[in-house]
């Protein structure tokens, strides 16, 4: 037994001690209702109990700051409510009101005074509506900024040059000229007549004010300029706009008009009078046709059609087959045509085993008859000889001809005035003398000559002292003036081609030039007379040019001949008919200008022999079977019934010859049979005027004529020229587009008025050609946008049809800023010293985390500016009707942002209740971790109590044990 340490007594104590500890802790949490009271319970889920507390914490205000943020919205969305009604709908009240044509100025003042009351009301709204001191609406400063973008009344300027030399009107060409005024259309049209420069201001100012315009016209430089004291001029058009060299405008050339053609094919068969035609599978129908360079072909069913019904069927095949062809009629033919007109796309080489019943007329060929001819040789004068002509002396008294290649010369007997008859017998009587087959004669006071006798001669190679005055005439030489020209959009006019002066004379075969007899020319060169003398001598027709060139030397003209055949002089500088190109060539005189310039020499003409014949168009090749059906044919010779009947039988090529031939000798007729390949010809025995023809019979069929196709296919071929109108504005720096007031451009596509509308903003070139082209693309029109070589907006009309097609008539308020140079009003415009840019809006804390925001979209950036009522005057009839869409598109604004509100507040409330939700079961997860579970924790006090009543009752007992070695002891 130990005395000095209880052991026992110990161990005791350590058990109750924890006993007591166990006992004291679950009656804590009993008492606490906590799983957790401190670190020492349970540190790792203590931290992750914290950690939700504070998201549990977080998310309830979260969803107080979220009811915060809805009731913010809901006071926007109360403004912007109070904004549209009463306050915008009133103001569209009073526009509406005010576009009524019943009322007067004063009236419209009485409601303009109302509007600017609801403009301050507004203005009101947005200054002052809050929350919690927030402002609702972004208020900047309003900032001011002068501009000149605005077009004005005043001068418009041309660039026509027209102060010098006026204006040739002609009809149809440059008569015409429309315009707009404050986009009111007018038009005027000149009379078609040479102006000269007054003349034409003074026409122009006449037409102006007969038109009820104030618009003036004068001359600015060389150019023609228009005034409008009170109106802006523009919307340019009619034939006097037109690209059109080298008729010209009054003011500007800068419409080009366009043509589109489309790919098609015609058949030569004629589709009318009720035509039936059958299709054969395998024989005729199958139609090819090569579209855009890929060959195609289509089948058709077989059947027989009427017109109408052939004309389905080819275009229900030519659907299937996604062709791009459609069938048609025009004028009875049919016609197969490209869908996409315009160059580029083809349509060629019809063929198929149906393309020569569908395209080709089957007929009946004829013979071909062709009368013999006898004619006399011979030479008619073209000088009227009934005045008499003076036959001199070694001067004009011979006359030198060939006949049948044979030369002759005779001299005539001199006399003043001699009469045509004179003359006739001094031929006739030469004639005799020299035993020449001639006889002369006159008609009509025209001296002729022929051979004797009809057949194969020639009378000709006329010259000689009198040919002249005996036969030839006097013509009238062509004079061309040098011209000018306009390049499309170009005002300074350019020189379009040459003076000249073109002989009617035939020169080919050289000329004589006697000294004092046709040596002279004498002309106006450049407004002053000129003469020249070329050397007499024999000439070829190019040594009398380099003999008159070489008199030339020294003056701006020059000779050459046209054709090899007409002498022709003209003036070394181009141009002509104003006064930057003074260049003229005219006024033509003198004997050599007589005779080699304005005489007009008669053609001989040879006789002719020849005899009469018909051809047939049969093929005999094979020869001719022969019976009751086809053994006769009728014809009549030179009036004379001639008929051959053949006896029946199977001829062969030679056989069928002779046979006719035997009946044609034997009857006396006149005529033989021949061959002309495998065709019958019938031919007369002699030359002359003889005649076969009509032809009947029932053989005619089987000896002259045949069936067969004829015809071709008629091929249209595409084409496509540009229609186009050229602006005056160079755009090469851009242009400063500000909304309502200077971004719509109209203009006219074939009469019909288009717009577009551009973004308001500062563009540079490129930008600028980008937004027009975007707009043209949104708008569906077939209209695109470019800059040509002057940096100047070209609108180029292209719709892909078939027809003629023009654009003019550009106007708009941005007409002075992107086409015409007219004068430009300047705007004060107001905008917010920092739109958009540095509005800070007010963020709605969503969540429990950082970051977990949402932007209300508040303050609003908006203002009476801003939605586009702040300048909103219904003064006049014309601005109450643009009221109307200012308003509306500012009720359409707000509209817009209310709904961009009532999103937003949607939104809110979805996610407040998304936070409550999420609040409620992270609680329920924290509970879990923190919370006491009082079933388990009375367990654990019951235990521990026990626990400690034992360890007590233990500790009692165990410090007794030392008590009993005290009694030992004792």
């Amino acid at each position: 037994m130990i005395v000095n340490h209880n052991i026992s007594a110990i161990k005791a104590l350590r058990s109750n001690e924890k006993a007591e500890k166990s006992l004291e802790k679950a009656s804590g949490k009993l008492q606490s209702g906590l799983q957790i009271r401190s670190a020492m319970d349970d540190s790792a889920n203590l931290g992750i109990s914290e950690k939700m507390r504070a998201q549990i914490r977080g998310l309830a205000q979260a969803g107080r700051n979220i009811q915060d943020g809805i009731s913010l919205v809901q006071t926007a969305d109360g403004a912007l409510g109070s904004i549209n009604d009463p306050n915008l709908q009133r103001m569209r009240a009073l526009a509406v009101q005010a576009a009524n044509g019943t009322l007067t100025d004063d009236d419209r003042q009485r409601i303009q005074e109302e509007m600017e009351q609801v403009k301050d009301h507004l203005h009101t709204i947005f200054r002052d509506s809050e929350y919690n001191t927030h402002k609702i609406f972004t208020q900047f400063p309003p900032q001011r900024q002068e501009t000149d973008i605005y077009p004005s009344p005043g001068v418009l300027q041309g660039d026509t040059i027209l102060s010098d030399s006026g204006l040739g009107v002609t009809t149809g060409e440059n008569q015409t000229m429309t315009f707009k005024l404050d986009g009111v259309s007018y038009s005027i049209s000149l009379d078609a007549v040479d102006h000269t420069p007054p003349q034409l201001l003074d026409e122009i100012n006449q037409k102006l004010h007969d038109a009820g315009t104030d618009v003036t016209a004068f001359y600015s430089g060389k150019n023609i300029a228009f005034n409008s004291p009170t109106k802006v001029i523009d919307g340019f058009g009619g034939d006097m706009m037109e690209i059109n060299n080298p008729y010209t405008s009054i003011l500007y050339d800068m419409a080009k008009h366009g043509e589109i053609s489309g790919a098609a094919a015609s058949s030569y068969k004629s589709y009318s009078g009720g035509v039936m035609t059958t299709i054969t599978t395998g024989t005729n129908d199958t139609l090819t046709f090569t579209v855009d360079g890929v060959d195609t072909s289509v089948t058709l069913a077989q059947g027989t059609y009427n017109q109408a019904d052939l004309l389905t069927e080819i275009n229900q095949q030519l659907t299937d087959k996604n062709s791009n062809v459609t069938a048609s009629y025009v004028g009875n033919r049919l016609q197969l045509m490209h869908n996409i007109s315009g160059a580029g796309h083809t349509l060629t080489n019809v063929g198929g085993n149906g393309y020569q019943d569908l395209f080709l007329e089957y007929t009946t060929l004829q013979e071909w008859i062709v009368p013999g001819a006898y004619t006399t040789a011979g030479i008619t004068g073209n000088k009227d000889l009934s005045a008499g002509v003076s036959i001199v002396a070694g001067d004009n008294d011979q006359l030198t001809f060939s006949v049948d290649g044979s030369s002759h010369t005779i001299n005539l007997q001199p006399g003043n005035n001699r009469s045509v008859s004179d003359i006739v017998d001094d031929l006739n009587s030469e004639f005799s003398s020299a035993v020449l087959p001639l006889t002369a004669a006159s008609s009509s006071g025209r001296l002729t000559i022929s051979y004797n006798a009809p057949g194969n001669h020639t009378v000709n190679q006329f010259s000689g002292s009198a040919c002249a005055d005996l036969l030839y005439g006097i013509g009238s030489p062509t004079v061309q003036p040098g011209d000018y020209k306009y390049i499309e959009g170009d005002s300074t006019p350019l020189p379009n081609g040459y003076a000249t002066v073109t002989a009617v004379t035939d020169i080919s075969g050289g000329a004589t030039v006697v000294t004092g007899k046709n040596d002279t020319f004498s002309f106006h060169l450049d407004g002053v007379d000129q003469t020249i003398v070329v050397s007499a001598g024999n000439y070829t027709a190019s040594g009398l040019v380099s003999e008159i060139n070489s008199k030339l030397t020294g003056l701006n003209v020059g000779a050459s001949l046209l054709y090899g055949t007409y002498l022709t002089f003209t003036n070394a500088h181009e141009g002509g008919g104003i006064t930057q190109f003074p260049y003229s060539l005219d006024s033509f005189s003198g004997n050599g200008y007589d005779a080699f310039m304005k005489a007009t020499i008669p053609i001989p003409v040879p006789g002719v022999e020849s005899k009469a014949y018909v051809e047939g168009r049969a093929n005999l090749a094979s020869g001719l079977e022969v019976t009751a059906a086809n053994n006769t044919l009728q014809f009549q010779v030179n009036g004379a019934d001639v008929s051959i009947t053949l006896a029946d039988g199977t001829y062969n090529q030679a056989g069928l010859l002779n046979a006719i031939n035997n009946i044609l000798v034997i009857d006396h007729v006149g005529v033989t049979a021949s061959y002309s390949g495998n065709y019958l010809k019938l031919t007369a025995t002699s030359s002359g005027n003889f005649n076969i023809s009509n032809f009947t019979g029932n053989a005619v069929d089987s000896l002259l004529r045949t069936k067969d196709y004829v015809g071709w296919v008629s091929y249209s071929y595409p084409s496509a020229t540009d229609a186009y109108v050229d602006g005056r504005k160079v755009l090469a720096s851009g242009a400063d587009i500000n909304e309502d007031v200077n971004d719509t451009l109209t203009f006219a596509m074939n009469g019909t008025m288009q717009s577009i509308t551009l973004p308001g903003r500062n563009y540079d070139a490129d930008g600028l050609l980008a937004a027009v082209n975007q707009q043209l693309t949104a708008a569906a029109l077939p209209v695109t946008a470019s800059y040509n070589a002057k940096q100047q907006l070209r609108l180029t009309y292209s719709p892909g049809m078939n027809g003629s097609f023009v654009i003019d008539q550009v106007g708009g308020n941005a007409s002075y800023t992107l086409f015409y140079p007219g004068p430009l009003r300047t705007v004060t415009n107001e905008y917010d010293a920092e739109p958009m840019k540095s509005v800070t809006t007010l963020k709605i804390q969503i969540g429990a985390n950082a970051g977990m925001s949402i932007n209300s979209g508040i303050p609003i950036y908006m203002n009476e500016r801003t939605v586009g009522v702040k300048n909103v005057d219904v003064s006049t009839q014309a601005g109450a009707e643009a009221a109307i869409n200012t308003i509306d598109q500012a009720i359409k604004k707000v509209s817009e942002k209310r709904a961009e509100m009532g999103s937003l507040q949607n939104a809110l409330e979805y996610t407040r209740n998304n936070v409550v939700n999420y609040e409620e079961q992270l609680t329920k997860a924290e509970s879990n971790i923190r919370d006491t579970e009082i079933a388990q924790e009375m367990v654990e006090q019951v235990k521990s109590s026990i626990l400690l009543q034992a360890s007590s009752a233990m500790l009692v007992h165990a410090n007794q044990n030392p008590q009993s070695v005290l009694q030992l002891l004792q």
